[in-house]
This record gives structure tokens, sequence and C-alpha cells, in this order.
């Protein structure tokens, strides 16, 4: 390769701007005038880049824009049978496009000397390139390259190790990987190691599009003139031949795809598509010989780690479901039997949205348990919530990345043997830990973040007993809510209702953000009652909303049900509090609801991105610090003057819109505004 100076190598960038641009306007012209599918045509445009740079390598450059059309094509084919050789491929030797569109695919990129650009450059270019035309058709959409370089970063591999991605996709993260050691290992001081030879021996990628796999043949070849081992084939059948082959694994699976895994041959061999069940706070499985079709992200994390040796590393893409939900209880059951929770990254919504899904990710660590582990002292799990990765949603630069700070923190507080266990300069900004001990059924880290209302000595356990004999620092008496008030449980029986009877039904949208109170109920038969339509309020109950997107903010909403909403009926998207009022001042838990240490309580519960939630289980044992009873009742008491003074505010806005009619005199006018000056 040619040497290059600064400054010649800031023209090269931008010759691959420019190439870039070049190959989409190609692209562009070929699939207008060929029609063909942009795959089609993607592919054949790949090939002719590889052919391009093998002959630039070999000295040959028969391809310039001085040799003619017919002299070209007989060159191409001979130079592509020639590498097919070299690749072992026998696709170089294959054309979809028409000669005459071949001769226009050479003469467009013929002022291109493809040698002179930086390798990484050109592999990048070709890679942004490729992710115009390949993405989310199967639930593989591409990896942002800020969260690949996190990735490795976590994964953190070493040159004897082996490495694979059973879905590889553009092979971003076998890139990263071997960028990342060249940079580490590839500095003179290690002068026995080659990074071709890691390449070819250590660097394993699986890959079901046949295409996609040409691809990443395509991209190392650029990039490291040779290629890791590209297996193309299904990443959940690789995973059961070769089980304890790797020491790392670092995948983003398919997610959010349309279908599920529903071959018997393949679910038959993982204990993750059985049929489970949930048995006194334990997963067990239901019927062994009932298969569930599954997702493909539950299916490649245990594909993952039957991959891993003992005491391997694996860095995941994980969709939030599975670290919160429920019903992925067993998943996250499956994996506490075989490996030990290193870390978990909340990344952004936004993170995917440019590449083609906006669903809620987080990047997770696990290491696979080694025989012997129940002699190992236990660890810390690190947490950390990012809430810039570096673009917004249409893919444009955000400055104020936090990734490298996170990547920082994690080294800090978990890797450095010299720092392991404290609590680093980082707790609170770029990570925190917890005891291992204390990660419940939970695994995101929105769960675990510290709360400013907590004492620093204190980590957060999803476990932790909240009695009266707890106090925190300030004296504040700390109960769980359970404790101080009662919930409702018994839903409504429309059965044992006429159906024509009318009744109020209030939603979340009946409650005025910062206003305590139901501004109005609909009057509407049983019969229409919607199927949220839940629970039976009375005079003296508070609604507490656990479901919507502004559950947890400042928007919360919350209110105190009057006489005239006694017997009203309400979603379940509200939990139904009685205050116990030998236990708590009424008023004061209602006010308590708005403050910042409860939403912050409430808002680290939350389920789900497009309808976030909390469990009335979870709400039950939110944390509630209570101050003596006369500071209860001083509160209290002003909190119920300003709900007396509300309630007549909104008698007297009610009257006015009644008077208020087309027909109004200016008299009647001119009274209104009098009686309110």
């Amino acid at each position: 390769m040619l040497a290059i100076s600064p400054n010649n190598q800031q023209m090269k960038n931008s010759d691959a701007k420019d190439l870039l641009a070049e190959l989409t306007r190609l692209h562009n012209y070929l699939y207008a005038n060929e029609g063909l599918s942009k795959e089609a045509i993607f592919k054949d445009i790949s090939k002719i880049i590889a052919i391009k740079l093998y002959a630039e390598r070999k000295g040959y450059d028969p391809l310039s824009a001085s040799t003619g059309a017919a002299d070209k094509l007989s060159l191409l084919y001979t130079i592509g049978a020639e590498l097919s050789q070299v690749l072992q491929l026998p696709d170089f030797t294959s054309f979809t496009l028409s000669d005459r569109a071949l001769i226009v695919a050479l003469e467009s990129l013929s002022r291109f000397k493809l040698l002179e650009l930086r390798t990484d450059f050109l592999s990048d270019t070709y890679q942004t390139f490729f992710a115009h035309y390949h993405r989310g058709a199967r639930g593989e959409f591409h990896t942002p390259y800020p969260i690949v370089s996190l990735a490795v970063k976590l994964a953190k591999p070493k040159p004897s190790e082996g490495l694979v991605d059973p879905a590889a996709g553009a092979g971003s993260f076998l890139v990263a990987a071997a960028r990342f050691l060249s940079a580490t290992w590839g500095k003179g001081e290690n002068p026995d190691w080659s990074i071709e030879e890691y390449v070819r021996d250590k660097l394993c990628a699986v890959e079901i599009n046949p295409d996609i796999s040409l691809f990443l043949k395509i991209r190392f070849f650029i990039e490291y003139s040779v290629e890791p081992k590209v297996i193309s084939g299904n990443g959940l059948v690789f995973a059961l031949e070769n089980e304890e082959s790797f020491d790392v694994v670092i995948t983003n699976p398919p997610f959010g795809a349309k279908g599920k895994v529903d071959d018997p041959l393949i679910l038959e061999r993982y204990d993750l598509a059985k049929d489970w069940k949930e048995v006194h706070g334990k997963w067990i499985v239901n019927n062994p010989t009932l298969l569930r079709p599954r997702p493909p992200e539950i299916l490649f994390l245990e594909a993952s780690i039957k991959l891993l040796k003992p005491g391997g590393r694996l860095v995941v893409v994980v969709p939030d479901g599975i670290l919160q939900n429920s019903q992925a209880g067993y998943v996250r059951s499956w994996i506490k039997q075989r490996a030990k929770l290193r870390a978990v990254i909340s990344l952004p919504s936004v993170t995917f949205v440019p590449y083609g899904t906006g669903v809620k990710t987080s990047l997770v660590v696990l290491q696979k348990r080694l025989p012997q582990e129940a002699s190992q002292p236990a660890q810390k799990v690190f947490f950390a919530v990012s809430s810039n990765v570096g673009y917004d949603r249409k893919g444009r630069t955000l400055p104020g990345s936090d990734l490298e700070r996170i990547a920082e923190a994690f080294e800090e507080l978990v890797e450095d043997v010299t720092k392991k266990g404290q609590m680093g300069i980082n707790h609170g900004e770029a990570g925190f830990l917890v005891e291992e001990s204390a990660v419940g059924e939970r695994w995101d880290a929105e769960y675990y973040l510290p709360s400013r209302f907590q004492p620093e000595q204190e980590e957060r356990s999803a476990r932790r007993i909240f009695s009266a004999e707890h106090t925190n620092t300030e004296g504040l008496s700390t109960y769980k809510l359970s404790e101080v008030a009662t919930f409702k449980e018994t839903r409504l029986s429309k059965r044992k209702l006429s159906p024509d009877t009318l009744v109020q039904y209030v939603e979340i949208s009946s409650v005025l953000p910062g206003i305590p109170l139901i501004g109005r109920a609909e009057l509407i038969p049983v019969k229409d009652l919607p199927s949220r339509a839940t629970y039976t309020v009375n005079a003296g109950d508070i609604l507490l909303a656990i479901a919507g997107a502004s559950t947890g903010t400042e928007k919360q909403a919350v209110a105190w049900v009057t006489e005239e909403y006694d017997g009203a009926i309400c979603t379940n998207g509200f939990a139904v509090v009685t205050p116990l009022p030998e236990k708590v001042n009424p008023y004061f838990l209602l006010s308590y609801f708005y403050s910042d240490m409860f939403l912050e309580e409430l808002r680290r519960l939350l389920k789900g991105h497009a309808i976030p939630a909390a469990s009335l289980s979870d709400v039950k044992n939110i944390p509630i610090h209570l101050p003596s009873r006369h500071v209860q009742d001083l509160i209290g008491e002003e909190m119920r003057k300003a709900l007396e003074d509300l309630r007549k505010g909104l008698s007297r806005l009610k009257a006015v819109k009644k008077v208020i009619s087309p027909e109004i005199s200016m008299e009647v006018l001119s009274l209104v505004k009098l009686a309110w000056l």
C-alpha cells in the first residue's frame, strides 16, 4: 500500500466520500435501466470493486479509462476468475448485469485508485453503501458504528482468543475487533503478531443470507487482503455443531422480526424453545415435549452461550423487553443458571431509528460460568444509561456522546483489577455498580439507577425490604406503599350490572396534569364500557396513573376521588390507592405522589417502550419516606385547602360555561367579568 502524507490523506478521505456518491449514483442508474433488484445490482457492483482492488494490488491496473470496452470486459472476467481462486468463491466469474451495464460500471469507477485510499476508509465506504440497500427485511438491522465500538471495548478481545458472531450481517463487530487489536497490539511492540493471521485464524462469521456473506468476504478482502472464516448458514444450527468453541461472542441477532423460528429440528435442541411456567417464583419447564416457536433474538441468546467456552464472554444487543418483561422471565432465569451478568448498558430509543426500527435496546455483557463457579466470590454488576449515542433519529451527528465515558467507567469499575469493587468517580455519572446478589428478576439498567434521595452508602436492590424500622439519614421513616395504603384488587363484574345502567367512567385523560382532581367523567352504559374499565372507586380513594407516557414525569396523573365520583368506574391504567389514616395523613400521601422522590421510583419501574407501564405488584413496594405525623398533618392540611379551592374554581368555571351561549347579551357578559374580578 502507498505511504500517504497527512495532506495527501485528507485528499484521499475526500476521495472516499466521492466514491460513495459515485457508487450511489451508479446503483441508481443501473436500477433505472437494467430492471433488476437493488440487491442484485449491489452484488455485481461489489464484485467489480473487489476485482478492481485486486487488479491494483497485483499491479495489473487493466481497468483504467484508457482500456477499450471489449478489453475491459475480457479482463474483468479473467481477473475475476483469478480472484475466485484466491477467495475460493465462484461468484466473481458470473454477473447479472448486461455487458453494456458492466462497461458503464467500470468506466464510472475508472477514475478512482482504490489502492491509494486508506483501507479502513474504503471498507467503511463500502459498508455505508451496503447499508443503503440491506435493512430490516428480516429484522437484521445494521448496528451503528458507535454501538459496535462500545461492544468491542466491553468484550476486550485478546489476540489469542477465538471470536465469533453467529448473526454476522455486514461483519461490523469482526472488523471493529480486528481494528481494536491492531491499535492495541500492532504498534511494533509485538513483532510476532500479525493482524492478517488473526483475521484468518481467530475470527469467525456466520450469516444466513448468502449475498451478505459475500459482502462480508469482500469487505475483509478490501481491508486485510484475507478473510475470516465465513459460514454461509444458520447461526442457530452452527451453535449446535460448535458448542464451547470460542472465547468471545459479539453479536446483534435479528430482533423485531416479523416471524418466529418454528423449525422443529432446531427447536428441539434449544431449552428456551420449551414450554415454561413460573411456579412459586421459579421458572421450570412445564412440558419438555411441547415446543414453542420463538423470536430469533431469544434463541440466539442461548446459541451464543452454547458457543462460549467456560469463562468466555458474550456482548449482545438485546431488546429491552427481554430484560424487563415478566413473560420473558424464563429467559433470564435460564441465562442466570449458565452465565454471570457482568454489565447492562441501556441505549436510547433513537439508537436504531436511522437504521429502520425504534425498538428500545441495551448492550448486555455475560460471562459463561465455570464448573467451579460456586467457589468464586460474588461480583458486582455494572449498569449505565446512555442518553446520547452521537447522532439523532435522522442519523445526523449529535455532539456530546456519552459512550466513551461509559466504556471508561466499565474499565475502571469492573475490568481494572487495581480498582475492582470500588465505587469510582464515575459512580452516578457514566455508570454504577450493583451487588450481584441484589440484581433481581429485572435486568434493565433504569431499574437500578441510584436515587438522589437514597443514602450514598446503600446500593440499589430489586429485593430491598422497606419497613418501619428502616430510617434514612434524614430521619424520615421509610415504608412500602402497601404498608401505608391498600389497593383495589377486585375487578368490575359487568354481569352483575344491568347492561343499560349509566355509570361514570374515568380515563387517565380525565385527570388534568398537576391538578389532583377528576376533571370530567364520561357517562356511558355498562354495556359500552371498554375492556380496560376495571375498578369501582370510592370517595377518599387516590387514583395514581401507572401507565402511559406521562407516568413518572412532572405530568403525572394523580386524582383525589371526591363525593361526586363515588361509585365511578376507572381504567386499569390507574392504581386505586386507599390511604390508611392511622399510618399516614391521606392528603399528605396525595401530595407525596407529586414529589421527585416518588416519581423517580415510579419511573424506574416502567416496562415497555411504546406504552410504558408499571406493574401493580412493583408499585406496592415503592418506598415512601414519611416525616413526623405533625409535619404530615401540616402539609396535608395545605393540600386539603388547595383541593377545596380547586373544587370551587372548577364549579365556577362550569357555571360560566353553562351561561355562555350564542344569544348571550353584553350585559350578562359584563356581569360574568365583574364576578371574576
